[in-house]
């Protein structure tokens, strides 16, 4: 397969705007291997094609950046969640980064978790809807103070015309999301950097490749709602 084909329309903005410490971290999510680029299209389950992959390998090697954003935003939680089993060591890391008596969970399939009254935070790789359907699992007895993920996909889930972190503020409309990066931050690092692997015009194609199936959620988690 020569080259990459471009699978749909490109945006009007081609060129996003990322924010330089989150380019940060999408430099070293690609040199640790955690974010990959797949300029020829891989085909998901559900028949999406993507142009990246997202897949954590050892996240709770980040743990400190979490500690970092939850003591920026000051959230203050007595309780880090973790909302599937292969979040728990980043859970148990980022609890041990905060110190401070703070402790950690991982979310139960009979949601028996006893949370009452202590203030919760989910700390996960990425927003999905096993994450929401963990975060409602507690909602009527610990209060949710906040959610710190990795990435942000920005993009709509698969039987909805929201994104992941919108369909999370339906139901949660003023508890927020932080993402220590997010999709326009990965489009901004290949729009400034040339790669060893790809020539100039693939480069573009996998860019325009990527903006063509962005999504509907352009905007920032981090936005105060």
């Amino acid at each position: 397969m020569g080259g990459v084909a471009l699978i749909g329309k490109v945006p009007s903005d081609p060129k996003p705007q990322g924010n330089l410490e989150k380019e940060d971290f999408i430099v070293e999510l690609m040199a640790t291997g955690n974010l990959t680029l797949s300029p020829k299209g891989m085909q998901l389950p559900g028949g999406r094609i993507r142009f990246y992959s997202f897949c954590p390998v050892e996240m709770e090697g980040f743990a400190k950046k979490y500690a970092e954003v939850i003591r920026k935003e000051k959230l203050g939680p007595d309780i880090i969640f973790a909302p599937t089993q292969e979040d728990l060591p980043l859970a148990a890391a980022v609890t041990q980064e905060l110190g401070g008596g703070i402790g950690y969970y991982r979310h139960t399939q009979s949601g028996d978790l006893n949370l009452k009254g202590k203030k919760v935070l989910i700390v996960c790789d990425t927003m999905t809807e096993k994450v929401i359907a963990a975060a409602r699992s507690f909602k009527a007895g610990g209060i949710l103070v906040g959610c710190v993920i990795a990435f942000d996909p920005q993009e709509r889930m698969e039987r909805s015309d929201l994104s992941a972190i919108q369909e999370f503020r339906k139901t949660f409309r003023h508890v927020p999301v932080h993402a220590l990066a997010r999709l326009a931050d990965l489009v901004s690092v290949l729009v400034k950097t040339a790669s060893k692997s790809l020539n100039p015009g693939e480069r573009a194609a996998l860019i325009g490749n990527i903006l063509a199936q962005w999504g509907l959620n352009r905007e920032d988690p981090n936005k105060k709602i």
